[in-house]
């Protein structure tokens, strides 16, 4: 036996492993950095959607917040001319207030699935609240006589809008105030 082919042979089939190992290590590196680029932007462009969506809701959210806010703020103002006139409001004021009550009924009806469940809370009761106060101008306009046995409810249910409309504006600044950590 010769041992220098020996040396030799072994020696080189060494090396050639050496090398085959080498080159399938460095293969394998390259396909697990593919992967894990490819992993990167998968991830990059879903926190980007992520983002998107959730601007998008914000947006409408905030949306509907100042519509309903408007809406109570001027169904407020409408129920302080009431009150003001003692009962005895024009068709005007009525018919205003009619439409801010529908209005805000249609907004809470489509807008209920993004609204924060405080604001809902709130504008759902200040609307049965508009309610009410039709519901009893109604009957001023058909018995205008009953006038003055109305003058402290009708003060009364001003306030409690007036109530309702500051709690409302409470809660939709506290949505819309950016966190302290992201400003």
């Amino acid at each position: 036996m010769q041992w220098d082919t020996l040396i030799t042979s072994i020696g080189g089939a060494s090396a050639v492993l050496g090398v085959v190992g080498y080159v399938l290590k460095r293969s394998f590196e390259r396909v697990l950095d593919a992967k894990l680029k490819e992993s990167e932007e998968r991830h990059k462009v879903l926190l980007a959607e992520t983002v998107r969506r959730q601007a998008a809701l914000y947006d409408q959210q905030f949306g509907a917040l100042k519509t309903i806010l408007a809406l109570i703020y001027r169904a407020r103002n409408a129920a302080r001319g009431i009150h003001q006139s003692d009962g005895k409001p024009d068709r005007e004021v009525f018919r205003r207030l009619h439409f801010y009550h529908s209005s805000m009924e249609e907004m809470l009806f489509e807008q209920r699935a993004i609204l924060p469940e405080d604001v809902f809370d709130v504008a759902h009761r200040t609307k049965h609240q508009v309610h009410e106060l039709l519901a009893h101008v109604e009957h001023l306009r058909r018995r205008p006589d009953a006038a003055p046995k109305y003058t402290e409810y009708l003060r009364e249910m001003y306030e409690a809008l007036d109530t309702s409309y500051q709690h409302l504006v409470s809660a939709v600044q506290a949505h819309i105030k950016p966190d302290d950590d992201t400003a």
